[in-house]
Formats: structure tokens, C-alpha cells, sequence
């Protein structure tokens, strides 16, 4: 509490310890002079330096309300910068991750590209050596087939002589012993032609 309100706190306890004058219902009271003038003097007293006060936070107003718009200012302009780094570090974050993604799609794009042309060349590869096993198979049989053939016919023609051989050897054989004892010679059974069994 300062001076002035002890004052007049002071005041309203002497007015409340003052004696009413008769017949005015306690409207009126007697008060002594001096006391007022005490009060009153002290009261001027402490005047000056509250006005001074007065006066000097009323000067000080615009002052205090620059300084206060500005550190406001100062502040928003602060704000303003982080708000902006903020913005920009999340557009650089943006940016990464788009670029990053961006590099995920070329990588799977670049394996997808691999792996069809392994798929391409693998299935190439497999009819490449598909064919070539069926035409070194039909080369195979084809020869097979001749020499099959081949050997028939040498096998046939080796018979035939073997049979005129025997024809010969026979003929011979029976014709000797019919002169040895002087009975006809036996004719030969004929030998089965070798090109009907076949």
C-alpha cells in the first residue's frame, strides 16, 4: 500500500472516530481543523511525485508502445523466417522422398527390364536347343534308317550268293556220289527264296 492510500485510509478512520453534531442523524460530525490540515498537507506532499509518475508513464505511453511494436514486429518477422525454413525444409523433404521414389520406380523398372530379357533370352535358348536336338535326332535315324537299309540289301545280296554256292556245292556233291555208286543223283530240295520271308 502506498503513502497516498495509507492517507486516505488514515482519513476514514478519523472521520468514523468524530462526533456527530446534535440532530443531524450522524450527517454531520465535528471534526478538528488541524487534523484536517495535517492530512491535507501530507496529501500535497505526496502529490508531485505521483503526478510526476503520472506524467512520465504518459510520456513514456508512446515509448513503451513503440518498443512493445516493435519487439511485436521483431517477433512476426521471426515467426515469418521459421514458418519459411520450415516451408522449405519440407519442400526439400517433399523432394526426397519424390526423388527417391522416383529412383525406386527406374530401379524395379530397370530389374523388370532384366528379368524379361533373361525370360526372352532363356526361352530363345530353350527352342534354339530344342531344335537342334530334334534335327541332330532326325539326322540320327535318318542315318540309322539307311544304314538299316543298306545292310538289308548287302545282307540280301550276301544270301543269294551263299544260296548259288550251295546250288553249285550240291549239284557237285550229289553228281559225285551218283557216279560213285552208280544210282541217279537226287535232285535238291529248292531253298526258300530269301526275299519271300521278307
Amino acid at each position: 500500500m502506498n503513502r497516498i492510500e495509507q492517507l486516505i485510509s488514515d482519513m476514514e478512520q478519523y472521520i468514523d472516530s468524530c462526533k456527530a453534531q446534535a440532530f443531524t442523524g450522524n450527517r454531520k460530525i465535528v471534526v478538528e481543523r488541524g487534523a484536517v490540515d495535517d492530512f491535507l498537507a501530507e496529501l500535497r506532499m505526496c502529490m508531485p511525485g505521483v503526478i510526476q509518475r503520472s506524467e512520465q508513464i504518459v510520456n513514456n505511453k508512446e515509448a513503451i508502445i513503440t518498443d512493445a511494436r516493435n519487439q511485436a514486429e521483431e517477433l512476426l518477422s521471426k515467426a515469418n523466417e521459421k514458418t519459411i525454413e520450415l516451408i522449405d525444409e519440407h519442400e526439400i523433404v517433399q523432394q526426397a522422398i519424390q526423388r527417391g521414389n522416383e529412383i525406386v520406380d527406374q530401379a524395379n523398372q530397370q530389374a523388370q527390364d532384366i528379368l524379361n530379357q533373361a525370360i526372352r533370352e532363356a526361352n530363345a535358348f530353350k527352342e534354339s536347343a530344342v531344335s537342334y536336338t530334334i534335327d541332330a535326332m532326325s539326322s540320327l535315324r535318318n542315318l540309322y534308317e539307311e544304314n538299316i537299309t543298306s545292310t538289308k540289301a548287302l545282307f540280301e545280296q550276301h544270301l543269294i550268293a551263299m544260296d548259288e554256292r550251295y546250288q553249285v556245292i550240291a549239284s557237285n556233291h550229289d553228281d559225285f556220289l551218283a557216279s560213285v555208286n552208280g544210282a541217279p543223283a537226287e535232285q535238291p530240295e529248292p531253298e526258300d527264296d530269301p526275299e519271300e520271308d521278307e
